[in-house]
């Protein structure tokens, strides 16, 4: 598992764990993602949902047709407030996600969600307005990218979008992908802004 700050790839993927989690893939210019959500098995009356091995699979394999793909999984430190039974499906699935991108021999990193989050400015999910401004973060850096958070009635879909912004932290963690969002945006641009500031001055400094 390489260490952060990350060096320059061809792709970058974020995962949200768990069953309303996702998987997603920003390429390096920043121009392309895609996102899939948690494969989950059906549910029925003796056996609830699980993390469907094949389907993930077929995922994972596509991580690895994409060549220089490093790979973000969120590691949360506790799950607080789930019973037991939660909490060890949870870490089981946390689990498949590890082992499918070791034993693909894919680059990745375990990243803890104030981590990523601390990095990118962001506010942690107590704030109401949370998930609206990880959107909005996303919105401007990946405009092409809008459909994929939002539901056909424009609902903001959480685990989406929290995979796509673990792909986006490590992207502009690359010289690379920091080069790329300049010129695209130009250097007295918001986006610009946010790779020095986070999303705002007044927030990289609660961080620091």
């Amino acid at each position: 598992m390489p260490k952060l700050p990350t060096g320059d790839h061809n792709f970058y993927g974020g995962i949200d764990p768990g069953h309303t989690g996702a998987l997603a893939i920003v390429n390096a210019a920043g121009t392309t993602a895609r996102v899939w959500d948690m494969p989950m098995t059906k549910a029925d009356k003796d056996r609830k949902k699980e993390i469907d091995l094949d389907q993930l699979h077929t995922i994972y394999r596509e991580f690895k047709h994409r060549p220089g793909l490093v790979l973000g999984i969120e590691q949360p430190n506790t799950r607080p407030g789930e019973g037991a039974e939660r909490s060890f499906r949870f870490g089981k699935g946390l689990g498949y996600l590890h082992a499918f991108a070791h034993l693909l021999n894919i680059d990745y990193y375990l990243l803890a969600p104030n981590l990523w989050k601390g990095r990118l400015g962001l506010p942690g999910k107590s704030d109401p307005e949370a998930l609206k401004t990880c959107a909005a973060m996303l919105d401007r850096n990946y405009p092409a990218a809008q459909d994929l958070i939002r539901g056909p009635r424009g609902g903001l879909k959480s685990g989406r979008i929290d995979a796509l912004l673990i792909a986006h932290f490590l992207r502009r963690h690359s010289t690379g992908g920091m080069r790329t969002i300049v010129e695209t945006f130009g250097k007295d641009s918001p986006q610009a802004a946010e790779l020095v500031f986070g999303r705002t001055k007044k927030k990289v400094m609660r961080f620091t």
